[in-house]
């Protein structure tokens, strides 16, 4: 994860890292760096910073792309890494937008920025978990049962419209955070209609986070805009 991350820094801090995935001096200060810009951001928006695990999702455009070009970054053990995903749905959701109804309002679901929210980590690997679709994306996900943040955008453009923001949701709009068993497509295409992904060659480390940090299952989320 090496080589994505030192991408990610030089998005984010600007660090004219060389890509060879060799974590030496100089990603090691970008990384740095990247975590104060982090969690001043986290202040401004007052957010709350867990010394331990951060699980973030940084929209990096308002551009329905089709692409994964957000971040998962991760805090933990003092560091971060980072890998390529999308906070913005597909455009097949965008296009599906129009006939996706929601307590009367129509459109594709937007998860608003900067805020935290709360998710249930479901394993599938593990022979407790009592969820009753645990096995939906053949990896450990988060459900969505707890209320949040939200828009709808049904003009089917490209772009990102952030109209009325709305506030609600749980176990029945879809905001779900998760990879697909064996996506790894360079296209969204329908594994996110408003769900946080990547693709599925990343999630290793992830997954690994989320089962060790996790807080009587519980995760939470936060999800920022630059």
């Amino acid at each position: 994860m090496i080589k994505e991350t030192q991408k990610f820094l030089n998005y984010f801090v600007n660090a004219n890292l060389v890509i060879d995935g060799i974590q030496g001096g100089k990603t090691n200060a970008a990384i740095n760096e990247a975590v104060i810009k982090i969690r001043q951001k986290f202040e401004k928006e007052g957010l709350v910073w867990d010394s331990e695990f951060n699980f973030i999702g940084i929209r990096t455009n308002n551009e329905f792309t089709d692409m994964f070009t957000d971040w998962f970054v991760c805090f933990a053990y003092d560091t971060i890494f980072a890998v390529p995903s999308t906070t913005k749905s597909g455009k097949l959701g965008v296009a599906e937008g129009q006939n996706n109804w929601h307590k009367g309002i129509n459109g594709v679901l937007v998860i608003a920025p900067n805020q935290q929210i709360d998710y249930l980590l479901v394993n599938p690997n593990d022979p407790t978990e009592t969820f009753p679709n645990k096995h939906w994306s053949g990896r450990c996900f988060l459900y969505q049962d707890k209320n949040f943040y939200y828009y709808r955008d049904n003009n089917n453009d490209s772009k990102v419209d952030y109209g009325k923001k709305h506030y609600g949701g749980a176990y029945e709009i879809g905001g779900n955070v998760h990879t697909w068993t064996g996506f790894n497509f360079g296209l969204i295409y329908n594994l996110s209609k408003g769900c946080q992904v990547c693709q599925e060659m990343y999630f290793d480390p992830i997954e690994d986070l989320w089962i060790k940090f996790n807080k009587d299952k519980r995760i939470t989320y936060t999800i920022l805009e630059w």
